[in-house]
């Protein structure tokens, strides 16, 4: 592999091959492919596109490589297969940071976004990481949120580890479809979400076999005016694990599943596992289970959650919510979808379930009468004093 030099002093005039004469980002973007090394000195640097990077390595060689965008797009590869990029600061870009298409392989760690309308979208790659990366404030709050930290469309085998995200405006990672092509078997893992302006994790459009767990999330929509989950799943065969939720703002929802139809695809939320998570202190519901129209929330299983002194904003304190407003045929309650094994603690009132799908209006439950009425569906949950 050929290594190149690049300063903000480098010249266009120069190679870049020899350290003692650098040559300058932009050309060494341009000219040179696969089977490089760009070693990118401290400083500003102003980035037109980059739109092919198979095979090169773009390494900031200090903690204040900081690329900006020269138009609305920094960089926008493609066919970008073994892309690595490392100690590198994507700064003030008004559209998205970085698009990479079509590309297996790609390798992101140790970078900051900062400021941007959107941060990292990655369309139909294969076996990515982004680890150890920052994105703060990513997006827009306003009119109900624009632009997540990261957003993985129709990619496949990735892993999003160790990241953190704080003011990502829409949810700080969001894996979706791209065209025809659904998202699956995507790990995100023991990063820190501490949100104020959007949500969380989503997974939508048809996302599936993928595992959100270890995860820290905190503070979600606390300075927007609308509801954004810590973690919403709109999509099946998902498994939602030993994540920790804390401080939800006012009725933010902890864990959301829902169905509803969206972009002409109808979004089921099916035999999703959410198992051993922690949520404490948050303003609104915990579990919250909506199927809308004719699409279906049902047959996922909810177990071995600790819940505590959650819903502080919500009176009475309902801890799980089944609607059934919105829906096409109206699901007999619970809608198969099960509860085992959950530890609730509450200083306020025992732990509630409400539902519009046995009376016409909204209605309580408490857990103990639910089991012996649901035992198929409602068993070993505990409710814990104080």
């Amino acid at each position: 592999m050929q290594v190149v030099y690049v300063s903000p002093e480098g010249s266009d005039g120069a190679t870049g091959l020899n350290p003692a004469a650098p040559t300058s980002l932009t050309r060494a973007l341009r000219a040179y492919r696969s089977d490089t090394e760009v070693r990118i000195a401290d400083g500003d640097y102003r980035v037109s596109a980059l739109s092919s990077g198979a095979g090169m390595r773009l390494i900031g060689q200090g903690d204040r490589v900081t690329l900006r965008a020269a138009g609305n797009i920094l960089l926008q590869p493609g066919d970008a297969d073994g892309l690595v990029m490392e100690r590198l600061i994507f700064a003030d870009c008004p559209a998205y940071s970085i698009r990479i298409y079509h590309s297996t392989g790609i390798r992101i760690r140790k970078c900051q976004f900062l400021r941007c309308n959107s941060g990292l979208i990655l369309s139909q790659c294969r076996d990515f990481l982004v680890e150890d990366t920052t994105f703060t404030q990513v997006g827009n709050p306003a009119n109900y949120g624009a632009g997540d930290g990261i957003y993985v469309g129709g990619g496949i085998g990735g892993r999003i580890v160790g990241c953190r995200f704080h003011k990502c405006g829409h949810y700080a990672i969001t894996l979706g479809n791209d065209k025809e092509i659904m998202s699956e078997k995507i790990t995100i893992e023991n990063n820190t979400i501490d949100q104020y302006w959007g949500g969380g994790v989503g997974l939508i459009l048809g996302t599936s076999r993928c595992v959100v767990k270890g995860n820290q999330i905190r503070r979600t929509g606390v300075e927007m005016e609308y509801t954004k989950a810590a973690i919403q799943v709109t999509a099946s065969n998902n498994v939602i694990e030993g994540n920790t939720i804390e401080e939800l703002a006012r009725k933010n929802y902890a864990i959301e599943l829902t169905a509803y139809p969206f972009r002409g695809i109808e979004q089921h939320c099916e035999g999703n596992v959410v198992r051993n998570n922690t949520c404490r202190n948050n303003g609104g519901i915990t579990f919250f289970i909506s199927p809308r129209r004719a699409c279906r929330a049902s047959g996922n299983i909810i177990e071995g959650n600790l819940v505590e002194n959650d819903a502080i904003n919500i009176e009475p304190a309902a801890f799980v919510y089944f609607e059934t407003y919105h829906s096409a045929d109206k699901p007999p309650f619970p809608g198969q979808n099960q509860f085992i094994a959950n530890r609730f603690r509450s200083k306020r009132s025992k732990a509630l379930v409400s539902t519009d799908a046995l009376t016409k209006g909204i209605s309580y439950h408490e857990f103990g009468d639910l089991q012996k009425k649901y035992p198929d569906y409602f068993r070993d949950n505990v409710y814990l004093k104080g």
